[in-house]
């Protein structure tokens, strides 16, 4: 691949991107009869880039739920932590969530 050509993979992802689903797909379908290894391209970077939304999403979503795991508003016997309830949480000996 030429440095040309890559360009016009490139300058056309980014303007793909950019469309909603309705528009990106009469695009692609044009440049199937018209280019056919660049609508090859181009659909295997999308296809990428959405895997990639993906996994970032789902990430982003276990990171959520870890915060709040670590949160000091856990609760303790379904209520949350209180004063009344500091000589009853381990504070030594506890690593990474484990109990002693």
């Amino acid at each position: 691949m030429n440095a040309q050509r890559w360009e016009e993979i490139q300058v056309g992802f980014d303007q793909l991107v950019e469309l909603d689903a309705p528009h990106r797909t009469a695009r692609l379908a044009m440049l199937a009869s018209s280019d056919p290894e660049l609508h090859r391209a181009l659909e295997s970077m999308l296809e990428a880039d959405a895997a990639a939304s993906a996994r970032s999403r789902s990430y982003t979503r276990g990171m959520s739920r870890s915060r709040a795991l670590s949160s000091p508003a856990l609760h303790c016997r379904n209520r949350p932590v209180t004063s009344d309830d500091a000589g009853a949480i381990p504070t030594s000996g506890v690593r990474n969530g484990a109990s002693p």
